[in-house]
């Protein structure tokens, strides 16, 4: 089932509350499973739909990539653009507030490599 607006809110507010923790590379799996119980069971109390841990988890995953994707496309067309508009594909406020826990090698890859 598709998540809704409220679930999607959720989601994001809350992955974003534990972004550093979740980013961690050191951070233990039964931790880093607690965090996202903890987040499925805030979408859990508002949703129609019942979620598992996994369903949020992999549904946080799809907004970073579509995010990211949007966002290097728009950098990269405004970049292409002498002179002219640059076509963009704007971001939902879901998507901007998504965006906000990229570093700018997310975005752009590293240099040289």
């Amino acid at each position: 089932m598709k998540f809704d607006e409220l679930e999607l809110e959720i989601l994001v507010e809350e992955a974003n509350k534990h972004i550093h923790e979740l980013q961690q590379r050191n951070l233990n799996i039964t931790k880093r499973n607690a965090i996202w119980e903890k987040i499925c069971d805030r979408i859990n109390a508002v949703g129609k739909t019942k979620r598992t841990a996994d369903e949020v988890k992999r549904r946080w995953q799809d907004i970073r990539r579509r995010t990211k994707e949007k966002v290097a496309f728009n950098k990269t067309s405004a970049n292409k653009t002498v002179g002219g508009s640059a076509e963009e594909m704007p971001l939902t406020s879901i998507e901007q507030q998504v965006q906000l826990t990229f570093c700018e090698e997310q975005i752009t890859g590293i240099l040289g490599v």
